[in-house]
């Protein structure tokens, strides 16, 4: 079952990396209010050729390869959950990357989401 925790793993931390790329892309479009939803849509499609873009598509598409294998012996009862875990994960890269404040309500709500997922796997 070790693979199979290890393709888990990685295929959060892969969702999270494609999740602060896409942040991060965001920071460069202009959504001005007012403007007409044709012309945001627009300028939203325009970043298909970001490299970020293409990085986070490819992030999505090797966790979805991850999510796979980790399938092949996880219950999906057990491995959904998991996910959970990316808040840490995605709170620490924003922390890092974004110099994103974090408070302590919210360290307590992610705090009560790892315990639950170690309740999960009988840690």
């Amino acid at each position: 079952m070790t693979l199979h925790l290890v393709s888990l793993s990685a295929a959060i931390i892969l969702n999270g990396v494609a999740l602060v790329l896409l942040k991060h892309l965001a920071g460069s479009v202009q959504l001005a209010p007012g403007r007409s939803p044709l012309r945001m849509a627009s300028q939203v499609l325009s970043t298909v050729g970001d490299v970020r873009f293409l990085c986070s598509v490819a992030c999505f598409a090797l966790a979805a390869g991850a999510w796979i294998i980790a399938l092949v012996e996880i219950d999906l009862t057990v491995a959904y959950p998991s996910v959970s875990v990316s808040y840490v994960f995605v709170a620490l890269l924003s922390r890092v990357v974004f110099r994103e404040q974090i408070a302590l309500r919210r360290w307590v709500g992610i705090g009560f989401v790892v315990v639950g997922v170690a309740i999960m796997f009988g840690v």
